[in-house]
């Protein structure tokens, strides 16, 4: 026979089914609420250090780099002062002619050519370490017309890079004409190149019959056009580093077991690069006799930099470097431009 359960006992059931119930409640709000806490924590987390540092950083805004100081000519420089009666000087920050003297004049650019022969060798060569070679047929070429040479020896195989040096610091027609023949096949279709990127550039007052810059009737350049064209030279970085360099050795041949070291024709003779507050940073000199002492060279000033090209010197390479004397009187010459009255300053009064 059953017996009866005791209200005591039952009562003590349903009241431990509470305390469950109440229990897995809590429990549930707690883990609700801990969940709820640490997305706000992380909302905060990534708020509260951006409005901090906005609100309390005294961290100063980072602002646009000033300008360099803009330049001008002092009033005492004058054209007659220099030997060269053509010149261009270009601001080559803002790219706007700063001073120019006879600089439209058509006359011979000597080797000065070598710097569209450069560049044109530049943009047509896809790998600079292409081993070239140097033809045995252009030797008797330069033998005769008393070419400046770089030293390659006929056959002699170097690297591309190597050969624009050999064009560029010593002024080796030898390494201009290797260019022109491995590039394009022979000098005169590589001078149709030359004269198209001529063409492309604007250049309307050039044009060029050789690689070297030896003299012809029809191979003339003005100081104008020539500024352009070094201006657009420089912007390559291959050219500019080439053209910056003091002196470069080759890679070591068979013919030259050690490699050929050039030294620049311009720098060779400075003394120093520097003058008042700047530096010759790179450049290419030039000489014929019919042509005179050019020189393309830029600078920099109070890091504001400059081109300058000049022409026709008298003169010659072993005597006076008067092309160089005249750029040193041009960037000495520079001087900060005077500052402008505020227009609001102006209308104010």
């Amino acid at each position: 026979m059953q017996t009866r359960e005791q209200p005591t006992n039952r009562r003590s059931r349903k009241a431990a089914k509470r305390r469950r119930r109440i229990i897995i409640r809590v429990s549930i709000l707690l883990l609700l609420l801990i969940a709820l806490g640490f997305g706000v924590y992380k909302g905060l987390g990534a708020l509260v250090p951006a409005l901090s540092d906005a609100i309390f950083s005294d961290k100063p805004k980072q602002e646009e780099p000033a300008p360099p100081q803009e330049a001008v000519l002092s009033s005492s420089f004058s054209p007659d002062q220099l030997s060269s009666p053509d010149m261009c000087l270009v601001d080559l920050y803002d790219h706007q002619i700063l001073a120019e003297h006879n600089s439209q004049t058509r006359v011979s650019p000597a080797s000065l050519t070598k710097i569209m022969t450069a560049l044109v060798a530049i943009e047509h060569l896809e790998d600079l370490q292409k081993p070239l070679t140097v033809p045995q047929s252009i030797f008797s070429y330069l033998y005769a017309s008393h070419a400046s040479v770089a030293g390659f020896s006929p056959n002699e195989q170097l690297p591309a890079i190597d050969v624009l040096y050999g064009c560029a610091l010593p002024s080796g027609a030898d390494a201009s004409l290797t260019l022109a023949v491995s590039i394009a096949g022979s000098e005169a279709g590589y001078v149709e190149l030359m004269n198209q990127k001529a063409q492309e550039l604007g250049l309307s007052d050039t044009h060029f019959q050789n690689v070297s810059g030896l003299y012809a009737p029809d191979h003339y350049s003005t100081a104008r056009d020539m500024a352009l064209l070094f201006e657009t030279a420089l912007e390559n970085e291959t050219f500019r580093e080439i053209f910056s360099a003091a002196s470069y050795t080759t890679t070591p041949t068979s013919f030259h077991p050690e490699g050929l070291t050039f030294r620049s024709t311009m720098f060779g003779r400075m003394s120093s690069p520097y003058f008042k507050d700047g530096q010759i940073l790179g450049g290419k000199t030039g000489y014929i006799s019919d042509a005179g002492m050019c020189l393309a060279s830029y600078a920099i000033r109070k890091e504001r930099p400059f081109l300058l090209i000049t022409m026709g010197a008298d003169g010659d390479p072993y005597g006076d470097p008067l092309h160089l004397w005249d750029a040193f009187t041009v960037y000495d010459s520079l001087i900060d431009a005077p500052k402008q009255e505020s227009s609001d300053k102006e209308n104010a009064s």
